[in-house]
Order: C-alpha cells, then sequence, then structure tokens
C-alpha cells in the first residue's frame, strides 16, 4: 500500500532515507535535521511531495520529488535561510564530525537552486526500497515490485503538475549497478554522466 507523505509519516520516511542512503549528503545529517527541516519544507511546498510503501502495516520503501528543483531550493535558501542554517548548527554542535556533511547538504541544495539552461527542473530527489523487499525471493512469494510501484506513483504525481520530463541522478559506481539497470528498464535515457558533490553520477531522464 502506498501512501503520501505526511506529518504523521515523515518519522518514518526519515528513517528508511538514513537506512537505505546512509551515504547521502542528507541522511548524513541525522535526523534531526530530516524531521526538522528537509522533509517537514520538502511537504510544505506546494509541488513536492513523497510516498512511503507499507507491507504488513511496516514501511519498507519511499521516494521524494519536486516538479521544480531550482525554485524549491532557492526558496530554502532565501526564505527558509535562517531555519536552515538554525537546524545545520543544531546538527554540528550534536555532531562535531557532520562539519564535512553540512558542507555537502550546503553545495548540494547551492547546485540545485541555481538556474541552469537545461529545460529539466523536475526530479526524483531520493528513493529506495529495503533490501529484503527488493529480492527475487519476496517478489516470488508476494508477486508485489515495491519500486516499481513507488517509481510509478511519483511519475503519476509529477505528471499532475503538468511535467513532462524529469530526472533523477545515481552513482556510477559498481554497487549501483542494480539502480542504473532498473532506470533504464523504466524507460529512462542517459542524459550524461559528470561528477556532483564529490561522486560521478549518471543523470537520466524519462519522459511522462
Amino acid at each position: 500500500m502506498i501512501v503520501d507523505l505526511s506529518p504523521e509519516n515523515i518519522a518514518e520516511i526519515a528513517y528508511l532515507h538514513q537506512t537505505i542512503l546512509p551515504k547521502s549528503p542528507i541522511p548524513q545529517l541525522g535526523q534531526r535535521f530530516m524531521l526538522k527541516f528537509y522533509y517537514p519544507n520538502l511537504l510544505a511546498d506546494a509541488h513536492s511531495g513523497g510516498a512511503l510503501f507499507y507491507f504488513q502495516q511496516k514501511p519498507i520503501g519511499f521516494i521524494s520529488y519536486t516538479a521544480n528543483a531550482p525554485r524549491l531550493f532557492r526558496e530554502w535558501l532565501w526564505k527558509k535561510g535562517f531555519l536552515l542554517s538554525k537546524q545545520m548548527i543544531l546538527t554540528l554542535i550534536e555532531n562535531p564530525q557532520s562539519m564535512l556533511p553540512i558542507g555537502a547538504a550546503i553545495l548540494l541544495i547551492s547546485c540545485h537552486s541555481k538556474e541552469t539552461q537545461e529545460p529539466i527542473e523536475s526530479e526524483i530527489l531520493s528513493f529506495g526500497v529495503l533490501p529484503e523487499y527488493r529480492s527475487l525471493a519476496f517478489y516470488q512469494k508476494e508477486k508485489i515490485k515495491v519500486a516499481n510501484e513507488l517509481f510509478q506513483y511519483a511519475k503519476s504525481r509529477l505528471k499532475q503538475f503538468g511535467v513532462k520530463r524529469f530526472k533523477l541522478a545515481t552513482n556510477q559506481s559498481r554497487d549501483y549497478i542494480a539502480p542504473n539497470i532498473f532506470y533504464q528498464n523504466q524507460g529512462m535515457n542517459l542524459l550524461e554522466s559528470k561528477t556532483i558533490r564529490g561522486f560521478n553520477a549518471n543523470i537520466y531522464v524519462g519522459e511522462l
């Protein structure tokens, strides 16, 4: 069952994000940042959102998206800069070793906020399913493709915003072979490969 992101399940999506994608910049800032700033402000944006997949009442996968990434992150920098800075300072006080993740997160938000000549502003921000629920054994037993259902759900939400094309970034490393194959099987095309925030990324583009 897929449920939209809401104030009631922010803690669950933050847990999944940190558990499934622990090396990503946002999860490295910790639960406080995701609970107090990242997901509440993503939820507050009229053209962004997220969803969770529940199996037997347990959250097992999530996805987040925005119809306009540059606008979303510009607003965070300029209109909500004080709150953003406050949460990052509190994160640093709580965990002095978070200096590098904070720098990476600031760079992420800054890069996303810039106007570009690239016409694709809609983006899948984060996406993941717990390993045991994306296995062949789980599918054979339950006949549920969790990742596929979440991905199609996010696409339908973006389409409601009038989006025609969207993009996402995934790592080029061997550990990410499966995600790259997944996006290709979803009909997405590789736009380019480049270095983003310190890692080699594949940028995929999809049609709606």
